[in-house]
């Protein structure tokens, strides 16, 4: 699968603090989706207030609502790393939404 043309789209939107809200939400889904190997629901899951950005690394929690264990909420972690082109650096288009 050749991804290319989606790299060159997110490149000629440019910065991710002048994107539409609505644009940015795209990109930030498809590169956690894409880095993080996510499915929609896991990105609808992420808990915010457990999410922490250290060494470059954004270290998401995502809570399994429905599932449990020991009668407890299943917890997720995923770690994804920045890249070294901002334009597709799913750390920084994760914080600049």
């Amino acid at each position: 699968m050749d991804i290319s043309p989606i790299i060159e789209y997110f490149r000629e939107l440019g910065d991710n603090e002048q994107l539409k809200i609505k644009s940015l939400n795209s990109k930030t889904c498809w590169l956690l989706a894409v880095c993080g190997f996510m499915r929609a629901s896991d990105i609808h899951r992420i808990d915010d207030a457990h999410t922490t950005k250290i060494d470059g690394k954004l270290k998401l929690v995502i809570v399994a609502p429905k599932e449990k264990r020991k009668g407890r909420l299943i917890i997720r972690p995923c770690e994804i790393s920045c890249h070294s082109d901002k334009l597709l650096c799913p750390v920084e288009a994760y914080r600049a939404y």
